[in-house]
């Protein structure tokens, strides 16, 4: 049993003086201390509902709150730094303070998450021939510059300068990535130190999977401490190879699983309340620490969900990333956050600070009035196509995320073949639909009637995020052939789709199936009047694929063979009067409707 001392410390308040390994735990200020984290994503949830979620985690007798730091999100573009709004990473730390929280940090660079690109910025893949996640000097010097910027930040807040953060981790399951580069993890540590300080009044650490070959590959011996993590299960038989590591010191589940992840086109991820009570409570009674890896899951907002694969498979993950979290992705108390409160009210008083699950409306059905065809705003959407004989990556032609454009024109008809395509190339003649090709069926031919204008529009569903192929670059990488020929004189349109302010509206009338498909890929408008404002769910049924924007905030992908079917739309994007909706469609459709739900479809 967990021991009387490490019991009283064990929801230490912070702004302590350091944060240190000891015999068989950790120790603040020189006390054992146990610590019981919750995984929160700063970029996942809506920067209004930070304060709330804090309350919330303290409610449910979290005493330490991790949070990765994604790099894409501060560094769009190389050398434009963003630190404002969603990105307030001193705010967010700020507030964890304000709620006595001791803090976590995994600055990365790499953070897998789930996240686009696994976090890092999709500009490191202009570079051909880069190796990330090594000591390339191609990867490092951008690296370099990043932490020149980001720890600065952070060493306010660390537990010697009277801040919360006691923990920073060096990469991110190392491990898993076949590289095995200790000179590039020896980078990282020594940057790491260079700002933050020397790590002997907080703890660097690295997290990997429970075996012999990730633990060995992923450590920094004599440097950071090896942590392990996992899910519901026999904690003692997995924190034991943690154990042949570091045979003195806290034992430590950096990312306990209280739910998994999902992916399109496959069933939601559902995990049992009681196994995960149980290796809770074996952790407990062992002195074990642990990190609900996610405590909230929130949202991957826009065009950030990554996916797992490489090669010809892509498994990319839909726009929520509710994890069948103890907080829902609308931040709710669920069933399971229940019980692991009533675990741990088990083990010490809880805080009672008043929280609710947050206000939820129907707005019923909305109408979009207006269209905008692709066709018709190319010009709105990118001033200054790029013109190649071949077509170019996304990386090459300078677009993060979004779709491009690849346009020639031909003089016959045939057998029209891509080399390779990441991830969805919808084919056009003359604007009209001829087929698709993806990613895991290149191999697809599509039958081209005759001379026109040839239109290839391709949509990226996420960089890999995890895996040892994760140097994906998207758009069509490789010759396009006709007949066996290859086809060359590329126009190369950027749609990025961050400012649709240029677009030309038009009215629209009731739809048929047939003017759907002439129309082609296009925006639909909606204005919705709303008196009191809520948080809401976006109900896209019976339309096809595509993105959403409440008040020009990009909401994220919908696509509906599910598991995902509506997207959540948080209180603080609307506004008591006109509301601005627009979808955009890939496929065109002859439904012009959508609803707005107070129900959340995850699960279809």
């Amino acid at each position: 049993m967990v021991n009387l001392l490490l019991l009283l410390t064990l929801f230490t308040s912070v702004f302590a003086g350091n944060f240190t390994i000891g015999k068989d735990s950790y120790l603040l200020n020189n006390q054992p201390i146990q610590l019981i984290s919750a995984a929160f994503h700063y970029f996942r949830v809506h920067p209004d509902r930070w304060e709330d979620t804090f309350k919330k985690l303290a409610n449910a007798g979290m005493n330490t709150v991790e949070t990765y730091i994604a790099w894409n999100m501060h560094e769009p573009e190389q050398g434009q730094f963003q630190f404002e709004g969603a990105n307030d990473l001193n705010r967010y730390l700020t507030l964890a303070e304000k709620y006595n929280f001791l803090v976590i940090v995994r600055p990365g660079p790499y953070i897998c998450a789930e996240w686009e690109f696994g976090g890092l910025p999709y500009w490191l893949l202009k570079e051909d021939d880069i190796q990330i996640r090594t000591n390339d000097p191609k990867y490092m010097k951008p690296v370099t510059a990043w932490y020149s910027v980001l720890l600065p930040i952070l060493a306010p807040h660390m537990i010697t300068n009277g801040g919360g953060i006691i923990m920073v981790q060096i990469e991110n399951e190392y491990g898993s990535y076949p590289a095995c580069d200790k000179d590039y993890l020896t980078q990282l540590y020594d940057l790491t130190v260079q700002y933050l300080g020397p790590d002997t009044t907080y703890v660097t650490f690295t997290t990997d999977g429970p075996t012999d070959q990730m633990v060995t590959c992923g450590r920094l011996a004599g440097k950071a401490y090896s942590t392990v993590d996992f899910g519901p299960g026999n904690a003692h038989s997995q924190l034991a190879v943690m154990r042949k590591y570091e045979p003195v010191g806290p034992l430590q589940n950096s990312e306990f699983y209280p739910g998994w992840l999902d992916h399109w086109t496959e069933k939601h991820q559902k995990t049992a309340i009681q196994p995960i009570l149980d290796t809770m409570t074996e952790m407990y009674e062992m002195g074990a620490n642990w990190n609900f890896y996610v405590f909230i899951g929130g949202t991957n907002w826009g065009f950030m969900s990554g996916a797992n694969g490489g090669g010809e498979l892509l498994q990319p993950q839909p726009t929520s990333y509710d994890y069948d979290a103890p907080l829902s992705e609308a931040g709710d108390m669920t069933e399971k956050y229940k019980a692991i409160r009533d675990q741990i009210g088990k083990w010490k008083k809880l805080p009672q600070y008043d929280v609710q699950d947050t206000k939820k409306a129907s707005y019923g059905t909305i109408r979009f009035t207006e269209r905008a065809s692709l066709w018709e705003n190319l010009e709105a959407l990118d001033r200054q196509p790029v013109k190649a004989d071949r077509p170019l990556s996304m990386e090459k032609l300078g677009l993060d995320y979004g779709f491009v454009l690849y346009r020639t024109s031909i003089v016959q008809g045939g057998t029209l073949r891509l080399a390779t395509v990441h991830d969805r190339a919808y084919v056009f003649l003359d604007q009209a639909f001829l087929g698709l090709i993806e990613r895991a069926n290149c191999s697809v031919t599509v039958e081209v009637p005759g001379s026109g204008v040839l239109d290839i529009l391709v949509e990226s569903m996420g960089r890999l995020n995890y895996g040892a192929q994760m140097t994906d670059r998207k758009g069509i990488l490789g010759d396009v052939t006709l007949n066996g020929g290859v086809l060359q004189g590329w126009e190369m349109m950027r749609l990025g789709m961050k400012d649709l302010s240029n677009v030309q509206w038009k009215p629209v009338k009731e739809a048929n199936e047939e003017e759907a498909e002439r129309t082609g890929p296009a925006f639909y408008r909606s204005f919705v009047e709303i008196k009191e404002t809520a948080d809401t769910f976006i109900n896209p049924k019976g339309w096809t694929k595509g993105h959403i924007y409440a008040n020009g905030f990009n909401l994220g992908r919908y696509w509906t063979v599910g598991p995902q079917l509506t997207l959540y739309v948080p209180e603080p994007l609307l506004r008591k009067g006109t509301n601005e909706f627009v979808s955009f469609e890939i496929r065109g459709t002859d439904r012009l409707t959508m609803s707005l739900d107070d129900v959340h479809q995850i699960d279809i």
